[in-house]
């Protein structure tokens, strides 16, 4: 998961405003012909866009879809957005004349934002001050983000242990939690965050784990809830076909009416990946829909399973997640289950 710094908008120009701060639909983007749009975004969904210059054109290549995108404002952090996929628009700034990009300025004084990019999901951050990731990544300079900066893994990593974060979202201050980062001496800050002691729920998670808690307490209830638990987990995960007993099949998951996943539900809190006659009954209903990805879960736990890894189930195994009680590596893999109905 990567890191990409916008610093958006300058005091000659409202671009932010006209697409940072405003968001389209795509019917509104419709007569652009943007191939990807219907891949990325729901007609109801909303788009934001910002542009890259020549320039920067090669701290772009560098992000990759779902990256965090931050959108900085003077000295200010205004919002993080997830990365969706960018065009090239070669001479055609019809695009960028529709959204309004540089109209205040003069001709000659207009840029060409030939590369254009598509975000989503904005959320709202703690770590609002611009000076908290400078010191975070030990840059000397204040004027570190010229315009567009990527940042690579070893400059994350880096953040993390000098911000005592136990995860990207954490350092960047869009994860729930209820304790703030504190930046410590990067020469003295040696200390790692042990991936096992995450104990904070993502802001988009916390009705599905409410709702989670509240059946556990639920002595009279039955499987079928533990299926409306997992239809609302795939939702959020922007997962938009999503069918109910296929025959035998608890939950199937297709993509572009193709089977994508199959998923064996069970109701039994206790559900580990040492409950072999569940992955086995799961295993024999993927034959039948033709996946290769295989989910056991009781709503809460999560075992994902890829047959194309191995000739055994620990080799099958991609990783697990309890949604109540998630590690890094369990929302990880939240993100990794995201991006199966986009490649």
């Amino acid at each position: 998961m990567g890191i990409y710094f916008i610093a958006a908008g300058t005091a000659k120009t409202d671009n932010r405003e006209k697409s940072l701060d405003k968001a389209f639909k795509a019917h509104e983007l419709k007569k652009f012909n943007i191939a990807k749009i219907d891949d990325f975004f729901t007609p109801s969904g909303n788009i934001y866009i910002w542009g890259a210059t020549e320039r920067s054109f090669k701290q772009l290549l560098e992000v990759e879809k779902n990256d965090y995108v931050i959108d900085v404002k003077d000295t200010e952090v205004k919002q993080v957005f997830r990365f969706c996929f960018y065009i090239d628009t070669g001479n055609d700034s019809s695009l960028q004349e529709y959204i309004g990009w540089d109209a205040e300025l003069s001709k000659e004084e207009k840029r060409s934002y030939r590369y254009v990019y598509f975000l989503k999901a904005p959320l709202q951050t703690k770590n609002t001050n611009k000076s908290y990731y400078q010191n975070a990544f030990g840059f000397k300079t204040k004027h570190w983000l010229p315009g567009q900066r990527h940042i690579n893994d070893e400059l994350i990593d880096k953040a993390l242990k000098n911000t005592n974060s136990s995860s990207i979202e954490h350092f960047l201050g869009i994860a729930n939690q209820d304790f703030s980062s504190v930046i410590l001496n990067p020469e003295k800050s040696t200390k790692l965050i042990k991936e096992e002691t995450v104990s904070f729920i993502p802001n988009w998670l916390r009705d599905l784990v409410e709702q989670i808690e509240k059946l556990k307490k639920d002595q009279d209830h039955y499987e079928r809830d533990h299926e409306s638990l997992v239809e609302k987990l795939f939702t959020l995960l922007d997962f938009k076909e999503i069918k109910y007993r296929r025959g035998r099949i608890d939950i199937l998951i297709l993509e572009k009416s193709k089977p994508l996943i199959t998923i064996e539900v069970k109701s039994d809190w206790s559900l580990s990946e040492k409950n072999l006659e569940y992955i086995r009954q799961a295993y024999n209903y993927s034959f039948e829909t033709g996946t290769k990805h295989i989910i056991v879960t009781n709503g809460d736990r999560y075992f994902l399973f890829d047959k194309s890894r191995g000739c055994s189930y620990n080799e099958n195994l991609v990783g697990s997640v309890e949604l109540t009680k998630p590690t890094k590596e369990g929302l990880d893999l939240l993100n990794y289950l995201r991006t199966l109905h986009e490649d």
